[in-house]
């Protein structure tokens, strides 16, 4: 049975191998930022929403499956960058999917 000994003196050998294989990129991740909606078109899911950390505007499609209107707290969604946002959440504090 091996010992603590053996086993710190063996995870110094690998562990310089492992962080090199490991690496931490999140560029790939899904982000979320808050926003608030400005203006809605329910009809063809999409809305306009402001960025709770600044002044912009964009125009995203609303795929979180409610209604939404004016003052509504949402999150968006992107991966990479803005270019691919979406409205994934209406932060109304009720169950999803009600």
């Amino acid at each position: 049975m091996p010992t603590d000994r053996i086993i710190q003196s063996f995870w110094k050998i690998l562990r310089p191998n492992v962080q090199e294989t490991v690496k931490t990129d999140t560029s790939s991740c899904v982000r979320r930022i808050p926003a608030e909606v400005v203006d809605a078109d329910n009809n063809i899911h999409y809305a306009d929403v402001k960025m709770l950390s600044g002044d912009t505007i964009m125009h995203l499609l609303n795929c979180s499956g409610k209604d939404l209107k004016v003052g509504d707290a949402v999150w968006v969604d992107y991966m990479y960058s803005l270019d691919n946002a979406y409205i994934s959440i209406k932060n109304d504090g009720k169950v999803w999917g009600r």
